[in-house]
Order: structure tokens, then sequence, then C-alpha cells
């Protein structure tokens, strides 16, 4: 969903038993590369650099068995972060939460991209829309959109 290395360290152990492609927003691929800008270096485990195999861009769709994932450009948490849908499941990484939304404090942070991101790409989902962010609990787009204090004002 975007290039911190919590989100993908563990990428490279993967490919090595998995032949799959790796997929990341054009605009994060910088921040893959460099172990301090994604702040690997700072997590327990090894410095995590990469490079993608494919750059996503808004609205690409991915095929994966029987189903087509939507990706939608949500940047703010970083420039690059995407959300995935994938029928009526959303997988929101960093930029949707549980009542709460990513920080925007990090490289390539920016609230008020993120709070455009959200209303105009995410709470234009259906109320029953399954919210699956990257940490934390599951929500649904109808709470987010009338409870979250980020977003209800």
């Amino acid at each position: 969903t975007h290039a911190h290395g919590d989100h993908h360290m563990g990428v490279a152990g993967l490919k090595a038993v998995y032949p799959v492609p790796v997929y990341l927003h054009a605009s994060d691929v910088y921040m893959a590369k460099d172990a301090t800008i994604n702040l690997s270096n700072t997590m327990y485990g090894p410095d995590s650099e990469f490079t993608p195999d494919v750059q996503l861009q808004d609205g690409m769709k991915i095929p994966m068995g029987g189903y087509t994932i939507r990706t939608l450009h949500t940047p703010g948490h970083t420039k690059g972060g995407v959300c995935y849908l994938l029928e009526n499941y959303l997988f929101s990484g960093d930029t949707l939460f549980e009542m709460s939304i990513g920080r925007t404090d990090l490289d390539g942070g920016n609230h008020d991209q993120l709070i455009k991101a959200i209303k105009t790409q995410l709470l234009k989902l259906s109320d029953e829309t399954v919210v699956l962010p990257g940490h934390g609990g599951s929500s649904t787009i109808g709470r987010e959109r009338s409870r979250n204090p980020y977003l209800v004002y």
C-alpha cells in the first residue's frame, strides 16, 4: 500500500520463495529504494530496499486468480499511498484506520492531501464496504463516514 519499511520488510523473503511481482505506486519508488527514507533502518530486522516490478497508477486493475483488484491512489500518508479494492473489501494500508487516519508528519506526508484522498476516493464507496487497515481493527466506510473524528466536522 506504500513504501514504509513496516509494510515491505518481508518482500525479499517472499520473492525468494514465490515468483510473484511486487507492486508499488510510482510516487513511492524513491522511498522503497532507500532504507533511511522508508524507515526500515530504524526498525527491528534488516534494512529493506527494493525496486518494484510494477509501478502502479490510480485506477490500475490487478488480476489475481479469478478476481480483479482496483488500485485507488490515496496520497497523504506517503506520496504514493494506495488502497486496494477487492469486491466489497478495501485494504486501506495506512490511509484510513478505524476511527483514525494515517500520520502525515513523515517524508511525503501531507494532511490536506490525505483528507482529500479519503473523501474523493474512499467515502464514495458503499457504506457496507469493509475497511481492512494496515494496523488495528476493521471497520466499514459507513462507520468511518459518520463517526471518524478526522472526517466528520
